[in-house]
């Protein structure tokens, strides 16, 4: 009797939900990464496959921030609030190293304008603002030199 042989067939594989804050913050090969609030999980496998050494988790409520100038990029995948928005760029602003980047997804598209006015009032460079299948990403850089606010 021959074994009966089961057909198997190729799962789609569904875009990841870490792609859309991710794309545009490469390189992130050897970079070390906060991720603050909801989606975490799935943003720091995204960032593992994406070459990044080290990446911590901390929810927005937190206010035990990791050690100061100790990651070069801070994602924030689902920002669901300005007061959540304000919260995480303060704690983005200390953990920072001059240069770093800040990513926040906004699912619902309405909050993107107010981001960029937080992040240009904290003192973050370079802010754009892109839409996405998932909603609107806002990213920014932490200047390299000049003040930046606290918060």
């Amino acid at each position: 009797m021959r074994p009966q042989q089961v057909p198997t067939f190729p799962l789609p594989m569904p875009m990841p939900a870490d792609g859309d804050v991710l794309d545009g913050m490469e390189p992130l090969e050897g970079a070390r990464a906060l991720v603050i609030g909801h989606g975490a999980l799935e943003t720091i496998c995204g960032l593992i496959r994406r070459g990044c050494t080290a990446a911590t988790e901390v929810p927005v409520c937190d206010r035990r921030a990791p050690d100061p100038d100790s990651a070069d990029i801070v994602i924030v995948p689902d920002v669901g609030s300005v007061a959540e928005a304000r919260t995480a760029m303060a704690m983005a602003a200390r953990v920072l190293v001059m240069g770093g980047h800040i990513a926040f997804g906004d699912g619902t598209g309405a909050l993107g304008p107010e981001i960029a006015d937080l992040l240009r009032a904290h003192g973050f460079c370079t802010i754009r603002s892109r839409d996405t299948r998932a909603g609107t990403v806002v990213t920014a850089e932490r200047p390299m030199f000049g003040p930046l606010h606290w918060g």
